[in-house]
């Protein structure tokens, strides 16, 4: 399943549940819908950049933009397992 189809049919699922089920599956769904969004802006503004800064704590570290494209996949990869 595509993220497109993923979206679609999560949309239409909140539809179907907004009047007859707890508004808390609508919530649910749209967040998911904005979650899978955010998602795709992130990975759009990492391709923009070289270097990454992470902290963590007073410690500085790089990263490169490989690195960081493999951290993505990897996440992907353990949700997709799911």
């Amino acid at each position: 399943m595509t993220q497109k189809e993923l979206i679609d049919t999560l949309e239409i699922a909140a539809a179907e549940v907004e009047w007859g089920y707890p508004m808390d599956y609508h919530v649910a769904f749209k967040k998911s819908i904005n979650y899978i969004k955010a998602w795709d802006d992130l990975k759009e503004k990492i391709n923009q950049l070289q270097t990454y800064k992470l902290f963590n704590g007073d410690k500085e570290t790089y990263l490169s933009k490989q690195d960081v494209i493999e951290l993505i996949s990897e996440i992907e990869r353990e949700v997709n397992n799911e």
